[in-house]
């Protein structure tokens, strides 16, 4: 059985026809292209694209309750937007430069590590928030509700492009899908439980933020400045860290965790260091 996961091994509980698991085939795609005049423009593109329009657009109308120019917070959605763009493309992009040194040749990449670009915008947005000396909790708060929402649009292009796959399965759950190298299988369906995880974690934020906003507490509305975004990244942690056990590309490392599930979890860990500190420094009595 190898190294499974509980959650994997409760899935195969649910077997669907045994035929399945040998019912593979390369297809060339897995959506069709939507043709504008001479031009293609793959499912893959236009989800990634509405991903980040979403994300802006949202978080520009949300932003603008910290009452500062729009002016000030056009200028920062488009430095996030752009930061988030790039910062996706960079891990594929060093991967294609060492392989370049190594063996002479540069393997063509469009992957997008939304992560990645995740981890290079926030540092970039912390210090255009203190340069414009607007309250960096308060923003990151407001800021990160649209982004499970486009994550989750996200999500339905990676489905497209068969990136981000499960693995081969028998489970009920299993669907017909490709992976990245165009060969179809009953698989997990990652790409989907993703999404839908992705949409999940958005509505219960969304829904936590109309309740406290109706009991009426004013502009603290939570402990502490930031606590909504920590809570956000602590459930993508956990989301990710879970759903990397069905994933076609999940390599253990040690016992059945994979070095993307430890640096999730160590991002799971520190979550919930900070919301202590944060906690902590809310009760102790100024000085």
């Amino acid at each position: 059985m190898g190294l499974n996961s509980p959650l994997l091994i409760f899935l195969d509980l649910f077997p669907t026809h045994p035929s399945h698991k040998s019912n593979t085939a390369r297809e060339v795609h897995t959506f069709p292209f939507l043709s504008i005049g001479p031009n293609q423009v793959s499912t893959y593109s236009l989800m990634y694209s509405l991903m980040y329009l979403v994300i802006g657009l949202y978080g520009f109308g949300r932003l603008l309750r910290l009452a500062y120019p729009p002016k000030i917070i056009s200028r920062g959605i488009l430095l996030f937007i752009i930061s988030l763009f790039l910062g996706s493309l960079l891990p594929g992009l060093l991967y294609s430069g060492w392989q370049w040194l190594r063996q002479g040749t540069c393997p063509g990449t469009r992957s997008v590590r939304v992560i990645g670009g995740l981890m290079s915008s926030l540092p970039i947005m912390y210090f255009f928030l203190r340069h414009q000396g607007i309250p960096v909790g308060k923003a990151f708060d407001l800021g990160c509700l649209p982004v499970p929402l486009g994550l989750a649009i996200g999500r339905l292009g990676c489905l497209a492009a068969g990136c981000c796959g499960g693995k081969i399965t028998d489970s009920r759950i299993g669907l017909h899908l490709p992976d990245s190298q165009g060969i179809w299988a009953v698989r997990y369906p990652t790409q989907l439980i993703s999404a839908g995880a992705d949409l999940l974690i958005f509505l219960l934020l969304l829904a936590w933020e109309r309740i406290v906003r109706d009991k009426g507490h004013g502009g603290s509305s939570y402990p502490f400045d930031g606590f909504i975004f920590l809570v956000f990244l602590g459930l993508y942690s956990g989301k990710r860290v879970l759903v990397q056990f069905l994933r076609v590309d999940n390599v253990p490392l040690w016992g059945p965790f994979s070095a993307t599930q430890f640096f999730f979890l160590t991002g799971f860990v520190l979550v919930f260091v900070f919301i202590a500190i944060g906690l902590n420094a809310r009760k102790s009595p100024p000085r």
